[in-house]
C-alpha cells in the first residue's frame, strides 16, 4: 500500500507538485516549512516538495527497470545453465561468481566511469549488478525442477528444449525471482542515490532523490 502511494505521487508529479522542481526562487533559498513552501527550500531557492515528487519518478523508473532487465537477463541465464548443465553451467557460474566478487558500489562506479553518467547507463550499471543474483537464484530450483517426472515425460511426449524452457521451468522459478526483485529495488534505489549524490549518476537539471 505505502509504495502504490509512492507510485502515484510520483506518476501525479506534474498535477499535484506545487512548482517547477528546477526553478530557483533565491530570495526564499533555505526556507523552512511554511505554508508556500511545505517542506521548505534547498540551498537554490527550489521548492523541496516538488523536488520530492519529481524525484520519486526517476528513482522509481531507475530502480523497476534495472532489476526487471537483471531478473530476466540473469533468470534466464541461471535457468539455461541448471537444466543444460556441464561445461555451460560452469562457465556461466564461474562468470557470475566473477561478477559477485566485486562489491555492488565498486562495480557500479566501473561501469558508469567507463560508460559515462547518464540514466541509460545508470541503469545498465545496476541492471549488471543484478544479474548474477538473479542467476544464482534461478539456477538452483532448475537443477531440482529438471529432475522431475513430468520434465522427463515432456521430453517422452516430443516437447522440445524450448518448450520445457518456458512452459515447465521458468514458471517454477518465477515466483522466487519475483521475491527477490521485490527486495531489490528498494537495495537499488539506495544504489542509485549514492551513484549521484557522488556525481555519478543522475546529472542536473534532472530530480533524483540521489541527487537531493
Amino acid at each position: 500500500f505505502v509504495f502504490l502511494v509512492i507510485c502515484a505521487l510520483a506518476l501525479l508529479a506534474p498535477a499535484i507538485a506545487p512548482y517547477n522542481p528546477v526553478e530557483q526562487h533565491i530570495l526564499d533559498r533555505l526556507q523552512a516549512p511554511s505554508a508556500k513552501y511545505l517542506l521548505g527550500t534547498d540551498g537554490y531557492g527550489r521548492d523541496v516538495l516538488s523536488r520530492l515528487l519529481w524525484g520519486a519518478r526517476i528513482s522509481l523508473v531507475i530502480g523497476t527497470v534495472s532489476v526487471l532487465i537483471g531478473m530476466v537477463v540473469g533468470g534466464s541465464l541461471g535457468v539455461l545453465a541448471g537444466y543444460k548443465g556441464g561445461r555451460l553451467d560452469q562457465l556461466t557460474m564461474r562468470a557470475m561468481d566473477v561478477l559477485l566478487s566485486f562489491p555492488t558500489l565498486i562495480m557500479g562506479l566501473l561501469v558508469v566511469a567507463v560508460l559515462g553518467a547518464s540514466m541509460t547507463n545508470l541503469i545498465i550499471a545496476i541492471a549488471l549488478t543484478m544479474t548474477p543474483k538473479f542467476a544464482r537464484i534461478a539456477r538452483a530450483p532448475t537443477v531440482a525442477v529438471k529432475e522431475r517426472d513430468y520434465i522427463a515425460l515432456a521430453k517422452v511426449a516430443g516437447c522440445g528444449a524450448t518448450t520445457i524452457f518456458v512452459r515447465h521451468l521458468l514458471p517454477n522459478v518465477f515466483n522466487t525471482l519475483v521475491v527477490l526483485a521485490t527486495l531489490q529495488v528498494g537495495q537499488v534505489i539506495i544504489f542509485e542515490a549514492s551513484l549521484s549524490c557522488i556525481g555519478l549518476g543522475i546529472q542536473t537539471p534532472d530530480v533524483s532523490w540521489g541527487l537531493m
